[in-house]
């Protein structure tokens, strides 16, 4: 039984992007399963799910993506395939239409071996190199304008708008303030405490995050990927876990079982706590259910890591899959999904071979509990 899963990333959704991000999803799925059926490689079924993923205007991958201080997209994306480790990344990369296949051709060109004159290929690229790197082999390019949609346009300019917003509010609170910007702020603190938090609100509810998809194919490959325009705002060449070995996409493998997992949430706290290869590390190794080990593992290695003790709000999602081998004459695996996060919702779905259609959710946290408690949702699979 070959299997697929797919999340838009964790954030902040209302009625109407509920819908639009569940079908996101559930077309992913669909993707990567035709994909799968047709023979390819887990691999290849990640980049299909992807690709379609990054070419949806409405998640935060490739088109539609945030867009950085200067107004321009850049993007990461990384692959991870249990078949001997392999792993292949892209920071900051612009005007590849599909990140994931950027990454997706560099872990193919790793199996070649090495280079001329005995180089190590690539296992990661970035930037402009990263493009020029897709152009030599045929990956499409786009114009940058390509990326930019008018959501993002008109979110961009909004965003921008809070954060002059914000510093101006800052410049007048200073106390080396001249007398005039003082007298200008006099008795309207109140105003003021209630623009920065409705200014605050509005730039976090229109953050999404990561898209993330984990395959296996029926003899128990399994390949892991992901693909983000990062945050809104970024500073031009920041990059966020999905390309870092170990913190974005991860799988791990056993004598007789393997497991996936995909990240999503803040980018900066998910490099510091390496939560994307702690938890399949550590998933393999315990004797307890998913559902309780996966909570005790996000809550000490994450929530309540000592890395983060200065951070209020603590973000962090996504999904892991378990497979333990049913016995030792076959490959066939009992499986089990397990998605999760810290934000305010996320959305998913899956799919296995067996299935007509895939099945879609949205997991939603309470809002007293975004960025301090996780909610879990744990699935069997045939």
């Amino acid at each position: 039984m070959s299997f697929v899963c797919a999340h838009s990333g964790c954030g902040w959704h209302n009625a109407t992007s509920e819908e639009i991000h569940k079908d996101a999803c559930k077309r992913a799925c669909i993707a990567a399963m035709g994909a799968l059926r047709a023979g390819a490689s887990a691999e290849r079924a990640v980049e299909a799910a992807i690709c379609m993923l990054e070419d949806d205007v409405s998640t935060n991958a490739g088109r539609g993506s945030c867009l950085n201080e200067q107004g321009e997209v850049e993007c990461d994306a990384a692959i991870m395939c249990s078949e001997g480790r392999q792993f292949a990344s892209v920071f900051a990369v612009s005007g590849v239409r599909n990140p994931i296949s950027l990454a997706v051709t560099l872990l193919e060109h790793q199996r070649l071996g090495l280079r001329s004159g005995g180089r190590e290929p690539a296992m990661s690229l970035a930037g402009s190199g990263a493009r020029k790197y897709a152009e030599q082999h045929g990956l499409t390019i786009v114009d940058s304008t390509f990326f930019i949609t008018e959501r993002t346009r008109a979110a961009f300019q909004e965003h921008s708008r809070i954060v002059a917003a914000d510093e101006a509010r800052a410049k007048r609170a200073r106390p080396e303030s001249d007398a005039s910007e003082k007298e200008a702020t006099e008795g309207e603190s109140p105003e003021y405490e209630a623009e920065a938090a409705d200014d605050a609100s509005t730039l976090r509810e229109t953050l999404l995050d990561t898209v993330g998809v984990i395959c296996m194919t029926a003899d128990g490959r399994v390949a892991v990927g992901a693909s983000s325009g990062g945050v809104a705002l970024k500073s031009p060449g920041r990059v966020g876990q999905v390309p870092h070995f170990g913190t974005g996409v991860w799988v791990e493998t056993s004598q007789d079982s393997v497991c996936a997992c995909c990240t999503t949430g803040t980018g900066e706290q998910l490099i510091q706590t390496r939560l994307a290869s702690t938890l399949p590390s550590r998933l393999l190794q315990s004797k307890s259910g998913l559902a309780v080990t996966l909570d005790n593992i996000v809550r000490d290695s994450f929530m309540e890591s000592a890395f983060l003790r200065a951070e209020a709000t603590r973000i962090c999602g996504g999904l892991v899959l378990l497979g333990s081998r049913r016995d030792e004459t076959t490959r066939r695996y009992s499986l089990e999904l397990a998605a999760f996060h810290s934000g305010k919702s996320m959305a998913f779905a899956s799919m296995h071979s067996e299935d007509v259609n895939p099945k879609a959710r949205m997991l939603l946290n309470g809002r007293d509990a975004v960025g301090r408690c996780i909610c879990v949702e744990i699935t069997s699979i045939l």
